[in-house]
């Protein structure tokens, strides 16, 4: 089986320049930035709301300005043409939906085997809404025994925040209670495509959640 990440990004570091550079353009755009970045050496960073292709980059650039550099899971169809190796630099990680089942698998071990490493999911899964999350992240970080750092945006009134760590008990609904409560607040660019926060039954096929 080919290994999910064949180059570790744990020594990455953006420039300073770079990173108030993304400072000041949340700050002239008039957003606010609540939460501190995680200290802990590994950790599964949950994104949403994803409703259009535009919070992607948004995204993206939330992690300059607070110098995360994750692996991010990706469908393949985004990597095609002269994008791919700009995404690949990013730490895109391509993979096909029919062998999701592997990736939450080989996901959570990497993190396992690893000293110090971030991975970030889209856990919609999709731009529309859908009456579900995917529940691959869920397994990651169970199965991978790290803990979830929630980030959560609301565009209407622009701000952007990051949870705590959260260790996930195993109690699925008691779990879903608190990423419930702590997304009760975002606003996508495109409201009306934010998914529901309910899991469908496990199946033999997951996914962690792609763009």
């Amino acid at each position: 089986m080919k290994a999910l990440i064949t180059k570790r990004l744990r020594n990455h570091t953006y420039p300073r320049w770079l990173q108030w550079l993304a400072r000041i353009f949340w700050s002239v755009q008039g957003w606010k930035l609540h939460g501190k970045r995680p200290t802990i050496p590994k950790y599964l960073l949950v994104v949403a709301p994803h409703t259009t292709n535009q919070d992607f980059f948004y995204y993206l650039w939330l992690s300059v300005g607070y110098n995360i550099h994750p692996y991010f899971i990706a469908k393949k169809d985004i990597f095609n043409g002269l994008l791919g190796p700009i995404m690949r630099s990013l730490g895109g990680i391509a993979i096909d939906r029919a062998a999701s089942a592997d990736v939450v698998d080989q996901a959570a071990e990497e993190f396992r085997n690893a000293e110090e490493m971030v991975i970030a999911i889209l856990p919609e899964g999709t731009r529309k809404k859908r009456p579900y999350w995917k529940s691959g992240f869920y397994y990651i970080a169970l199965e991978g025994q790290v803990p979830m750092v929630m980030v959560s945006m609301n565009f209407k009134e622009k701000w952007i925040k990051l949870s705590e760590p959260y260790h996930l008990t195993g109690d699925q609904q008691r779990d879903l209670d608190v990423i419930r409560r702590f997304y009760s607040d975002a606003h996508g660019i495109k409201p009306e495509n934010f998914s529901d926060i309910v899991f469908q039954e496990r199946t033999g096929q997951n996914s962690g959640g792609q763009t």
